[in-house]
């Protein structure tokens, strides 16, 4: 029998349309001091201190896969909602039996953000293969538990691994995200996600996808 995951592609060409504050406008407030833009450069330098340079010290192409981006905080509040009204594991909304996923979580910006939403998830789970970005997420985490008036309603945990590492338990997450616009596909598929996530996704989690679309197995 065939595993039918739900994927939901989000085209990035409506992101400007979207003004929603499904993350609280406080809750946001402090991300983007733990974030600041200004500050975004040296994250993408961190990103390309496993992921880019050594490769082109060696000649070679570095991994379209390790490309760094953020995604608008908002916008995707609003997509961990919709995710949330049309997963089993939420009834009415209710997220705190529930877990989600941010697959190529960089320095855990996505995944804070979800962890201040309200309702609480039960835990969130970041994965990251760079280690520079991953020790960068966890330095992230430390002041985010630390600051003044509290951020976090829900459990987090960082792995530092790729997400086909066969350790890799993802058998009780119910919404993952996985912004995949610089992902390489094959005839607009994410074949590499999708085998790599096709027997460790339980029947009825939800995916989120940016741009392309999971293959065979999700629907």
């Amino acid at each position: 029998e065939k595993k039918q995951t739900a994927s939901i592609i989000v085209l990035m060409a409506v992101l400007q349309r979207t003004a929603g504050l499904a993350i609280a406008t406080g809750a946001l407030q402090k991300i983007n001091q733990l974030y600041p833009a200004s500050e975004e450069s040296q994250r993408i330098a961190a990103a390309r201190k496993d992921g880019y340079w050594p490769y082109v010290s060696k000649k070679e192409e570095p991994p379209a896969e390790y490309t760094y981006g953020e995604f608008p905080l908002p916008f995707f509040g609003e997509l961990l909602d919709k995710a949330a009204a049309s997963s089993a594991a939420c009834p009415g909304g209710d997220r705190s039996a529930a877990e989600f996923l941010d697959l190529g979580s960089g320095a855990g910006r996505l995944v804070l953000a979800a962890a201040a939403a309200t309702p609480p998830w039960k835990r969130v789970t970041g994965v990251e293969f760079l280690s520079s970005l991953h020790t960068l997420a966890e330095e992230k985490l430390a002041q985010a538990q630390a600051l003044p008036g509290g951020l976090l309603t829900s459990e987090v945990v960082l792995e530092n691994c790729s997400w086909d590492s066969e350790s890799l338990d993802l058998s009780s997450i119910d919404v993952a995200f996985a912004y995949t616009t610089a992902l390489p596909t094959e005839g607009g598929l994410l074949t590499g996600l999708t085998k790599a996530l096709r027997d460790k996704m339980k029947k009825d989690s939800i995916i989120i996808t940016t741009d392309y679309e999971l293959g065979e197995g999700f629907s």
